[in-house]
């Protein structure tokens, strides 16, 4: 369940007037969005972490996504890596002789999923908005 609901949303480059912000907030509580998304402190734990989302997301995803996300293709909904953690070599002696710590991406194509996120009933000020958001929504340099 969605936790720190009180926290403000961060702000971001390009995205940084707190009445707009608020309005943001507003339009994600009413919608249910933070029940299952995080967004900087607060939100839930069962989506997708916003906080960086436009990182990860250009902007055209984003409001494609939102509008209707079981229409989004699977091939778009999410990577198209597995990654595999922790690997261990091991010799036909059954001593294991390398270890890698890090998860290693692979070439393999997975489908994803059906989603659980649901259409929004949205104005196009409300999507508009949203959208402008998230995809400034960047806390790294990726």
């Amino acid at each position: 369940s969605a936790t720190n609901l009180n926290e403000p949303l961060p702000a971001y480059a390009g995205f940084d007037d707190v009445n707009q912000i608020a309005r943001v907030k507003d339009i994600m509580l009413s919608k249910g969005c933070l029940n299952c998304h995080t967004l900087g402190k607060g939100g839930g734990k069962i989506a997708a972490d916003l906080t960086d989302v436009g990182s990860r997301r250009s902007a055209d995803w984003i409001k494609r996504w939102i509008q209707d996300p079981p229409a989004m293709p699977a091939s778009q909904r999410g990577p198209n890596l597995w990654l595999v953690g922790p690997t261990v070599t091991v010799p036909v002696e059954g001593v294991p002789t390398a270890v890698s710590s890090a998860p290693v991406a692979t070439p393999q194509q997975f489908p994803m999923n059906n989603t659980f996120m649901p259409k929004l009933n949205l104005t196009e000020d409300e999507l508009n908005l949203l959208v402008d958001y998230l995809s400034k929504a960047r806390t790294s340099t990726k």
